[in-house]
C-alpha cells in the first residue's frame, strides 16, 4: 500500500479535516453553533469557504474537548488548594491530549501514514528544546540506530492549521475564530481552570513575523468592532506583565482581550527588543494564533 504521506508534498495531510468530516455540524450542541457565523461586520459577510473553515475548526475543538474529565474532590485550603487545582488540571489536560493523539494515531495507522507521526515529535536540540523540556518533560528513544532525547508527540496535538491561499481572507477567519472561542469560553463549553489565570479566562495571542500583517489585523479588528456590544481589544504583548497586575474583574472581562506581537521577537532569552518564553508563560493559559505559520527562518524555527 502506498503511504498516504507520499501522496502529499511535502508531507502535508489534512488530518484534522478528515477526522471531523464524520461530524455533522448541525448535530452539535447549540452552544457549539454560534449565531450569525457568517457575519463579520456591518458591511461584510464571510464567503462560504470561510464559513466552512470555521465550522471545521469548531468541529475540531468539539472533538478535542467533548470528553469531560472530572477532577478529584479533595478537601484543601489556601495555597495547597491552588496547587492541587493546578496539578489536577495538568492531569486532565494530559488525559485529553493522550486521547486525541490516540485518535490521530489510529487514523494514520489505518491509511498507512505511521511515518507522519514522527513529524509531531520534537527532538533534543539546544535553545527552545531546553525550555520545552522543562514544561513537558522528555524521554529517550532509538531513532536510526542512535539514542535521542524527544518530547512525546501527544503534547503538541492541541493545534490546528488553516491552509488558505494569499488574499483568501485568513485574517477575517482568525478574528471570527477569536470571537467564537470567546463565546465557547463564556458558555463554559470549553473548560476554564480559574486557578490558571488571574483573569479567570484564557488569554488570546496573535503572532506574525511581519509588522504590516499586524497592522492589517488592527484595521480588520476596527471594522469588526463597529456596533458590537462585546468588542475585541488589542494589547501589545510587552504589556502583558503589567496588565496581569493592573487589570482584573469585570473591567477586563467585558471585552475580548487579545495580545499581539512579532513572532520573530520571542526567543529563549529576554533581550532589549525580544521577549523570552518565560516572560509570557502565564502557566500555558493561551490560545495562540500564528499568522503565516509556514514562514520560518530555520528548520527548528521557534
Amino acid at each position: 500500500m502506498r503511504k498516504i504521506s507520499e501522496r502529499y508534498q511535502p508531507k502535508l495531510v489534512p488530518i484534522l479535516e478528515i477526522l471531523v468530516s464524520g461530524i455533522d455540524y448541525d448535530d452539535l450542541p447549540h452552544e457549539w453553533r454560534p449565531k450569525n457565523i457568517a457575519d463579520f461586520s456591518k458591511r461584510k459577510r464571510l464567503f462560504d469557504y470561510q464559513v466552512e473553515a470555521l465550522k471545521n475548526a469548531i468541529k475540531g475543538l468539539f472533538l478535542f474537548y467533548q470528553e469531560q474529565y472530572d477532577a478529584q474532590e479533595v478537601e484543601t485550603s489556601g495555597n495547597d488548594k491552588l496547587l492541587l487545582a493546578n496539578k489536577e488540571y495538568e492531569i486532565l489536560v494530559k488525559k485529553r491530549k493522550t486521547r486525541f493523539y490516540g485518535l490521530i494515531a489510529s487514523f494514520l495507522e489505518s491509511i498507512g501514514g505511521e511515518d507522519i507521526l514522527e513529524l509531531l515529535c520534537i527532538e533534543g536540540k539546544k535553545g527552545a528544546f531546553s525550555y520545552l523540556k522543562e514544561v513537558y518533560g522528555s524521554t529517550r528513544t532509538n531513532k536510526g540506530g542512535r539514542k535521542v532525547e524527544i518530547i512525546e508527540p501527544y503534547n503538541f496535538v492541541n493545534r490546528m492549521g488553516f491552509w488558505m491561499a494569499t488574499g483568501s481572507g485568513k485574517t477575517l477567519v482568525l478574528i471570527k475564530l477569536v470571537e467564537i472561542l470567546d463565546s465557547l469560553l463564556q458558555a463554559e463549553a470549553i473548560p476554564v481552570n480559574n486557578s490558571k489565570t488571574q483573569f479567570h479566562h484564557w488569554n488570546f495571542l496573535v503572532l506574525s513575523h511581519r509588522e504590516d500583517l499586524l497592522q492589517q489585523l488592527k484595521q480588520h479588528v476596527r471594522e469588526f468592532n463597529e456596533g458590537k456590544p462585546r468588542q475585541i481589544r488589542l494589547w501589545n504583548l510587552k504589556e502583558f506583565e503589567e496588565i496581569q497586575t493592573l487589570h482584573k474583574g469585570l473591567s477586563w472581562n467585558s471585552s475580548i482581550n487579545v495580545f499581539v506581537y512579532r513572532s520573530d521577537l520571542i526567543s529563549d532569552q529576554t533581550k532589549e527588543y525580544k521577549l523570552s518564553f518565560r516572560d509570557i508563560e502565564a502557566n500555558g493559559s493561551w490560545f495562540i494564533f500564528l499568522d503565516e505559520a509556514h514562514k520560518g527562518t530555520k528548520e527548528d524555527s521557534k
